[in-house]
């Protein structure tokens, strides 16, 4: 068995493993490659079975009904997803891919260089080699300096910051980095040895037509940000909460609401965790959430309270289509549970009792969520990059969003959740967005 297969998720391998066997039984050349993680997104690898002749490499992707060469990479897109267009955030909803991988029973590196330790541990896969050409990406990016040897290209892993995915040629007091992808973020690098990496120089993102963009931070022009996420807003989130849309609050003393009072209409999606003001003057005993008869919005926190938050306030489950298990996760102060099995029109709140005599002032409401936009009470610090992550300066978050000042522009930033999640991505900020890369 090839040893560097340890390298890939468990599923992935033997998915894949399956495939290529019974391929090769068939006498059809068929190989297993992939990327190590993706380039913009997510904490995973990827793997995935190709076909190869006369060095050309050709792969199926979704409905593909014939292997195409230069095709699009397995598992790089979501369904019915696109650019996203939001007031605060701007991502293309397709995962970039920072070079590819294929295993092989050759060794591609030696033993020597694998002991010399001035190699990245991420890269030290004897039975890999880089076949990011056969999948047409052949940009080139030269960088001239004075260090040409044990260069490399690192590529941003999500959560963990900087991997090297590539080393680079010395050509002429240059380093060479060859067959790029584009739309990605990458910083050249020069290792001494496993544990001392030296940038030499900025990161720079190469576009789609394979131009650089230097990111070197200007502090003579620096600038006041807004920030409302740590990691990318996919547009599947953003479509399930607009399913809220359409909803109300509504209270009543009457346990059938057949006299009821509508306090509150969902008119925009809730991106967020969301304190509402309650348009309420006197004590009700039921209070409840009504969906729209033609949506399933997918809750996940319902709170009550009195004026200015003072005050929780809790009563009896009173539900309709939706089951008792599902109801429970509404109310357990847990903002990752959430309601799945409810059915269109459903209605959740609460009975606060006979003798209630509190007045419902605010409530405290979250949809199923990824838990990476701003959330109050976590502790945040943001970061920008100068030869290292340098400090911007930490806060306590008391909305849905954080301002930072002083900070450099044309800098890459990083935003860290210090109270918890794994999920962050480097971003840009441009015309008041965040550009995740």
């Amino acid at each position: 068995r090839n040893p560097a297969l340890i390298y890939i998720g468990r599923k992935l391998l033997a998915d894949s493993n399956n495939i290529i066997s019974v391929l090769r039984s068939l006498g059809i050349p068929a190989a297993y490659d992939y990327v190590p993680f993706w380039g913009n997104y997510s904490t995973n690898n990827h793997a995935w079975v190709s076909y190869v002749n006369n060095n050309k490499t050709y792969t199926v992707y979704a409905n593909d009904t014939i292997a195409k060469e230069f095709n699009r990479i397995d598992g790089e897109g979501f369904n019915n997803e696109g650019i996203l267009n939001h007031p605060h955030h701007q991502w293309d909803s397709v995962k970039r891919v920072p070079a590819i991988f294929r295993l092989s029973y050759k060794r591609e590196l030696s033993s020597e260089l694998i002991l010399a330790k001035n190699i990245p541990y991420e890269l030290i896969q004897p039975f890999t080699t880089n076949v990011s050409k056969q999948y047409g990406y052949t940009y080139c990016v030269e960088i001239p300096s004075t260090h040409t040897d044990n260069t490399f290209l690192h590529a941003f892993k999500t959560g963990q910051g900087w991997s090297a995915i590539l080393k680079g040629l010395s050509k002429d007091k240059q380093i060479v980095f060859e067959n790029l992808p584009g739309k990605m973020l990458y910083l050249p690098v020069r290792c001494n040895n496993d544990t001392k990496r030296l940038p030499i120089g900025y990161p720079f993102i190469l576009d789609a037509e394979g131009v650089v963009h230097k990111l070197k931070p200007n502090h003579q022009n620096t600038q006041s940000i807004t920030v409302w996420r740590k990691y990318p807003l996919r547009k599947q989130w953003y479509d399930r909460w607009k399913l809220i849309v359409g909803s109300q609050v509504e209270v009543s003393n009457d346990s059938l609401f057949k006299d009821k009072k509508i306090v509150y209409k969902f008119k925009e999606p809730v991106e967020s965790i969301l304190d509402i003001t309650l348009n309420i003057d006197k004590p009700y005993r039921y209070i409840r959430i009504l969906t729209d008869t033609t949506k399933r919005p997918e809750i996940a926190e319902i709170k009550f309270f009195t004026r200015d938050k003072k005050k929780q306030l809790n009563g009896n489950l009173i539900f309709h289509k939706i089951s008792e298990s599902t109801v429970g996760k509404l109310f357990d102060n847990d903002y990752l549970t959430y309601s799945r099995d409810n059915i269109h029109g459903f209605w959740i709140g609460l009975d606060f009792g006979e003798n209630f005599s509190e007045i419902i002032n605010c409530m405290e409401f979250c949809l199923r969520h990824d838990m990476n936009m701003i959330k109050p009470g976590d502790e945040y610090e943001l970061f920008y990059y100068d030869s290292t992550w340098k400090s911007l300066g930490k806060k306590i978050a008391t909305t849905d969003s954080l301002v930072f000042l002083n900070v450099p522009s044309n800098a890459l930033l990083w935003l860290r959740n210090h109270t918890g999640g794994m999920e962050e991505r480097p971003f840009t900020y441009e015309n008041g967005k965040q550009i995740w890369w």
